[in-house]
């Protein structure tokens, strides 16, 4: 059997502004994805072949989309994703490859990586935030940060509360700072320096850095072990705090529920 494989050689970057993926979740079935793509600033070939993977982990579906010159017309979907029900976390990459013979070896022409979805009706803002939310079986265990190197961080929460949980304040006001610590320091045990994570569109650390700056302003310039990181981690997560006025929060319910 002969194996295709596709050579990456002088591949172009599809840009970010030029893929919009919507994410669909439906109660009683899967959720769905519908694309809409701009091609007409690249130099591809209108037969060449375009197609959207959905992917976490282990799991993976590869959507075909069409040739080039009808991906463009319109939105185009929507598809299940099947063998998955909670998309929270899941990443997508669009590809773009000749029509090659079987036994000829097809090249990749475009691409894009590591895309997130955004919302569509009725979907939960907390599946597709720069901190998903996902269901899990945790046990006794309320909730935790699970951070995939590759493909980034999700907050799992025990299913016996649910999803909604996350919107409760005295949940938001106990977890979601211990939970931004959490992802920054993940990021900073995987090593590197911060200037040349935010340049590569692939690495979710580069959102996250873009957050941090935003709150604490920017980064120290040294690697993201030093304690210069340490230092500026804290104040993205005391400032983060501050916004969301998680002191008064907290009050507020426990207040409330006094009386």
């Amino acid at each position: 059997m002969t194996i295709r494989r596709l050579n990456y050689t002088g591949r172009q970057r599809i840009r970010r502004d030029d893929v919009v993926v919507t994410l669909a979740a439906r109660d009683g079935g899967p959720p769905t994805i519908s694309v809409l793509l701009d091609l007409e600033s690249y130099s591809l070939p209108e037969s060449a072949l375009v197609s959207v993977e959905a992917y976490r982990r282990t799991w993976l579906r590869r959507i075909p989309l069409g040739p080039v010159s009808t991906v463009g017309v319109g939105e185009l979907g929507p598809f299940d994703l099947e063998g998955i029900h909670d998309a929270a976390g899941v990443k997508f990459r669009v590809k773009v490859s000749t029509t090659q013979p079987a036994e000829e070896r097809g090249q990749l022409l475009a691409a894009a990586d590591r895309l997130s979805p955004e919302a569509g009706k009725d979907t939960p803002e907390e599946v597709v935030s720069l901190l998903p939310v996902q269901e899990a079986d945790l046990g006794d265990v309320v909730w935790r940060v699970d951070c995939d190197p590759a493909e980034g961080p999700v907050l799992q929460v025990n299913r016996q509360l649910g999803r909604l949980a996350t919107r409760e304040p005295q949940f938001r006001a106990l977890v979601l700072t211990a939970a931004l610590q959490q992802v920054m320091d993940a990021a900073r045990l995987i090593g590197g320096r911060a200037d040349d994570i935010e340049d590569d569109e692939g690495d979710w650390r580069g959102d996250w850095l873009r957050f941090g700056r935003a709150l604490a302003g920017p980064w120290p310039r040294t690697t993201m072990d030093h304690e210069e990181w340490t230092e500026w981690c804290a104040t993205v997560a005391k400032r983060f705090a501050t916004r969301h006025r998680f002191q008064q929060m907290y009050s507020d319910w426990s207040e409330e529920r006094e009386s």
